[in-house]
């Protein structure tokens, strides 16, 4: 009865990721359907599910992670705040081609609770009663305790023990104590599962197989570029009024255990302000994180997060944490990640728990020209009066276009710049002024500038390019940036009329008294 109506009705359930989908199908004619959102939150699909019924006649909801994080129990559906919450019971087997069935009146698999009943027998039995206690649990467990104490041990003893402990232990003692109790649980559970159960709790939180950390990001981090050099991957730091270039990484092609070929589609997640990139290996792509060692800040380290469903050259993070990369190779598609500051990396390409998107689909399909690299913007390009999200590359002197807002609501256009050009823009950057406006570099790799997008108009379809600056001849780069860093370029020297608290982007037309 999700619905408050006092009767049970029907309905169909699935998760998604961190979703839940609940349709009602009562007498497969009155239908209606929800979507909730799960917590804690996910990045798995769940590729089998089941359903056991208790003694009380009540399902019980059970999901497979398919990356191997755990089987949960889907509890605490609320239909009125679209919000559920996902329980761990178990492990899960790392998989993506796989489907769960069961018998649906067979009882709950998972081992009953620790609550002890109210009134026990006076002496263990080997077999349940067959009448209830004088004061059953609200919910019967699964199997009889033999004597329960006052705060169960996580297995049943033998026989009864004559003073309990204070709190349940991790594993049964072999025999019962007699007043000394066990040591109290853990401070705190770790704060999200491990990949394989430990042998017994601990007190912190494990620590990642690798852990590649974050970048300094402060308002006055400069732009980036990663660039190709020989046996690998530099990248520089970028002045953009000399357009003088500075080593800052280098990311040889060997730094993984295992080595990569190509790198591009990088950005600096503003989640975990830690660098992610598409990098193939053996001809497979992957989304990798990469920074310093947290164990040794002086070594750098490349992470594999997932399997990619596609190579990339344009992708970029978003102000809300989202990976977006484009895939160009025959249709157009748009392939969205969610919550990666949440998945284990790993060296190895061959790692048993490595996340495996490699058969996503993809979020949005557009047709439009091919771009180097996309960047993203928070804008009001509709006249809608509220701002919303895009994507936005540059090629040659077409721009493309596209809306995502809440991830969902998709639509695209492609725009003519002016000046024309007949370069490819293989690295942009997003900066955010002041009053929180962003404002869109591109660097064309034929060197003839950088080039700020100014003046999209999506009723006439046209857009200006204003070189600000130098650019490096490369055609093999990728920009990123930490996306709340101020505005690289200086304000011009013109004062405004009335003095600004602070210097304009733009010169005022004449000087002030």
């Amino acid at each position: 009865d999700l619905e408050g109506t006092s009767s049970k009705q029907d309905y169909l359930v699935g998760v998604g990721y961190s979703k839940v989908l609940v349709i009602r199908y009562s007498n497969n004619t009155d239908h209606d359907h929800w979507v909730l959102t799960s917590s804690p939150t996910s990045n798995s699909a769940f590729g089998a599910a089941w359903n056991h019924r208790d003694a009380n006649g009540d399902d019980h909801l059970y999901f497979s992670a398919n990356t191997g994080i755990g089987i949960f129990e889907l509890v605490d559906m609320d239909l009125g705040t679209l919000t559920a919450n996902m329980v761990q019971l178990g492990a899960s087997y790392v998989t993506n081609n796989n489907d769960g069935m069961n018998c649906l009146f067979s009882g709950v698999p998972f081992p009953p609770t620790h609550a002890p009943t109210e009134a026990p027998s006076d002496a263990p039995t080997s077999e349940p009663s067959s009448s209830p206690t004088e004061s059953p649990t609200e919910s019967p467990t699964a199997s009889p305790t033999s004597a329960p104490t006052e705060s169960p041990t996580a297995s049943p003893s033998s026989s009864p023990t004559e003073s309990p402990t204070e709190s349940p232990t991790a594993s049964p003692s072999s025999s019962p104590t007699e007043s000394s109790p066990s040591s109290s649980p853990t401070e705190s559970p770790t704060e999200s599962p491990t990949a394989s159960p430990s042998s017994a709790p601990t007190a912190a939180p494990t620590i990642p197989p690798t852990h590649a950390t974050a970048f300094p990001c402060n308002h006055t981090s400069p732009p980036l570029q990663v660039i190709g050099i020989s046996g690998g991957y530099a990248v520089k730091t970028l002045d953009v009024i000399t357009g003088t270039y500075t080593d800052y990484w280098l990311l040889p092609f060997g730094l993984p255990v295992s080595p990569y070929t190509k790198l591009n589609a990088v950005g600096i997640n503003p989640a975990d302000s830690t660098a992610y990139g598409v990098a193939r290996s053996s001809g497979q792509p992957y989304l990798v994180r990469f920074g310093p060692d947290a164990n040794d800040p002086s070594d750098l380290r490349m992470e594999y997060v997932l399997k990619s469903p596609a190579w990339s050259y344009a992708g970029t993070s978003d102000t809300h944490g989202y990976f977006h990369i484009l895939d160009q190779a025959n249709s157009k598609r748009l392939y969205t990640f969610e919550n990666i500051h949440q998945l284990i990396g790993y060296p190895d390409t061959g790692a048993a728990l490595l996340a495996d998107h490699s058969e996503m689909m993809p979020s949005y399909t557009y047709s439009g020209p091919s771009v180097a690299d996309i960047v993203p913007l928070r804008a009001d390009l509709e006249g809608t009066s509220s701002k919303q999200d895009y994507l936005v590359g540059v090629g040659y002197s077409k721009v493309l276009v596209i809306r995502y807002s809440n991830n969902t609501d998709h639509d695209h256009w492609v725009l003519t710049s002016s000046p024309t050009s007949n370069s490819a823009f293989g690295a942009a950057w997003n900066h955010r002024d002041a009053n929180g406006d962003d404002h869109l570099y591109f660097s064309a790799n034929t060197g003839i500038g950088i080039f700020e997008l100014v003046d999209m108009d999506l009723g006439t379809l046209t857009a200006n390019m204003v070189q600000l600056g130098a650019s490096y001849v490369t055609n093999n780069n990728d920009g990123m940036n930490c996306l709340f860093s101020g505005v690289p370029f200086p304000p011009t020297h013109a004062p405004t009329e009335a003095p600004s608290d602070a210097p304009t982007s733009e010169p005022s037309s004449s000087p002030t008294e």
